[in-house]
């Protein structure tokens, strides 16, 4: 829907920001030497920041759809 609608690469910075945030976050993991689970857990919580990007860029086209 995302990508359908916008000239510009909104998923794609989306996924950027996700990745990146999972890097960060499991550098910090692996220099703390925590478990292995914290990096698995980290990747879910990268997923649901995809997700949660993801949806705010949908209902801002559905608030334009609506709108206009």
């Amino acid at each position: 829907i995302i990508d359908a609608y916008y000239v510009k690469a909104i998923n794609t910075r989306n996924i950027f920001i996700s990745f990146l945030f999972f890097l960060i976050v499991s550098f910090g993991i692996i220099l703390a030497k925590n478990g292995y689970i914290f990096i698995v857990i980290n990747f879910v919580v990268s997923v649901i920041l995809l997700g949660i990007l993801t949806l705010i860029e949908v209902r801002k086209f559905i608030l334009i759809k609506v709108v206009s």
